[in-house]
């Protein structure tokens, strides 16, 4: 079933869900929130286990009236028994919208599972009610949670190990997005590599085409109840289909992931989940886009060259360089990076190092990769994080070291 909801057919599209990527709230994306739950009653879901610790606990509720909302409250759990009593139930029952916080994604699932809130929550998704999550409660709205119940994984540790044990799911807490995986604060932590092997390992468990949605910080991907959907904010969303890729996923070993198709959509893209897998998933491109349709064999003539993720110069070997990564660490959403050419030693290459050397500046590789490839999309972009080693060699191979992995973006059929 491609729609979010059970909705009547012949009704006009509304807005179910908002998939929000974290960071400081926005009026216009929460504003939109609150009009698309009628200007109703919220109601704000969190699990802080010290609420003296959190004094900011009930800001959403003046918030969400701020916006427009006729009334809001928050229910907090320090524990399971919280999410037990008749108060609770009553609460979700006339809410109009349910606002789920960041925090602690594995502190939700282990308060929630299976109490009256969680009961609560479904029913409230089956009459209707707009659910949004941020963070920790993005993560909660797809079929598969990755739970962090162990502790966190950088992308970094998942794209040297996929089988990580820090790699943990939950599955069917709320559903409401079927075969989809979120991830957020995405492009700022450099995601995209844990997200690639995330919907690799939901693949491997049996899941048919799983979908992997990375929401950036500030930013909201709107999901209407016809399965539609719209990027608003100022960052971007990022689509990953699994659908036709292959993987090897040897535990201790970087991991073989071939065939992922990406998007990087930021705000006015509006996309049809429906026509994933396999499709495209694009309906309309905001006024700035353009559209590349053209197709060209890399030249080849690779030199031979030994190539160090330590090394900076190594940044000049393609046709282009990507500079001002480590100006400042909003480069990249602040418009600050630039190319120049580069020796043309490895031709139709944009080689970028040092993925995750410093998380100040993860955003500016991971995302100035996806905008390098925008501004050149005849151009392959390579990724080479620092401490790992890989080889060139002619006509046009690259081969990472046992011990290493390249990550790869080819836009020549984007």
């Amino acid at each position: 079933d491609d729609d979010v909801a059970d909705d009547d057919d012949t009704a006009a599209p509304r807005i179910r869900l908002m998939l929000h990527g974290g960071g400081a709230e926005d009026d216009d994306l929460y504003g939109r929130f609150v009009a698309a739950a009628g200007n109703g009653h919220m109601v704000t879901l969190g699990a802080v286990e010290d609420p003296g610790s959190y004094p900011d606990l009930l800001f959403w509720d003046g918030y969400f009236v701020q916006l427009g909302a006729s009334s809001a409250q928050t229910l907090n759990t320090e524990g399971p028994a919280d999410a037990q009593p008749q108060e609770v139930i009553v609460a979700l029952a006339s809410a109009d919208g349910i606002y789920i916080r960041g925090g602690d994604q594995s502190r939700y699932l282990d308060h929630w599972t299976g109490t009256p809130l969680h009961e609560g929550l479904r029913e409230a998704w089956d009459r209707g009610a707009v659910i949004g999550g941020s963070s920790a409660g993005c993560a909660l709205l797809g079929e598969r949670v990755y739970d962090a119940r162990v502790g966190s994984v950088a992308a970094y540790e998942a794209l040297l190990d996929p089988q990580d044990p820090y790699i943990t799911f939950t599955d069917g807490f709320l559903e409401a997005l079927p075969g989809v995986i979120s991830d957020t604060h995405f492009t700022e932590r450099g995601r995209v590599g844990r997200l690639a092997v995330f919907v690799e390992r939901w693949k491997a468990d049996g899941a048919a085409a799983p979908l992997g949605v990375g929401v950036d910080p500030m930013t909201a991907l709107f999901i209407y109840s016809d399965g539609t959907a719209e990027v608003a904010g100022d960052g971007s969303v990022t689509l990953v289909d699994a659908s036709a890729s292959t993987a090897t996923l040897a535990s201790g070993r970087p991991p073989d992931i071939r065939g992922q198709r990406l998007w990087q959509l930021p705000s006015g893209y509006r996309v049809d989940l429906g026509a994933l897998p396999g499709g495209d998933p694009v309906l309309q491109r905001p006024g700035y886009a353009t559209e590349w349709t053209g197709w060209e064999p890399l030249a080849g003539g690779f030199a031979s060259q030994a190539l160090d993720g330590d090394r900076s110069p190594h940044r000049t070997l393609g046709d282009w360089q990507l500079d001002g990564l480590e100006s400042h660490a909003d480069a990249w959403r602040d418009g600050d990076l630039t190319l120049s050419a580069g020796t043309g030693a490895l031709p139709g290459i944009l080689l970028v190092t040092a993925l995750y050397e410093d998380s100040d500046y993860y955003e500016n590789h991971l995302g100035g990769m996806a905008w390098a490839l925008a501004q050149h999309p005849e151009t392959v972009v390579v990724g080479l994080d620092a401490y790992l080693t890989a080889s060139a060699a002619p006509p046009a191979t690259l081969t990472a070291a046992a011990d290493s992995y390249l990550l790869i973006l080819d836009g020549r059929s984007m």
